[in-house]
């Protein structure tokens, strides 16, 4: 799942005005939304432009999440296993 919905939301813009600075339609932003399609990486880009943040955290934000979650169970086990 992607962030690009609450993204939007928060800086207050309707998928129209975005697909508008992004260069794409409301359409499709709607669909990567919903994670009916996925943008690509040009898209991905200018999107992560607009809101002056990066690529992976609108869409790779739970990915992330989930690794740091991993490493850091990792990393409990491991203390535990060697004391």
């Amino acid at each position: 799942m992607n962030r690009l919905k609450e993204m939007r939301k928060k800086h207050k813009i309707s998928a129209k005005k975005l697909a508008e600075a992004v260069k794409t339609s409301r359409s499709n932003i709607s669909m990567i939304e919903l994670n009916l399609r996925k943008a690509d990486l040009d898209l991905a880009k200018r999107i992560a432009d607009y809101f002056n943040t990066t690529i992976e955290d609108i869409f790779f934000a739970d990915k992330c999440h989930d690794m740091g979650q991993k490493n850091a169970n990792e990393t409990s086990i491991n203390e535990t296993l060697c004391r």
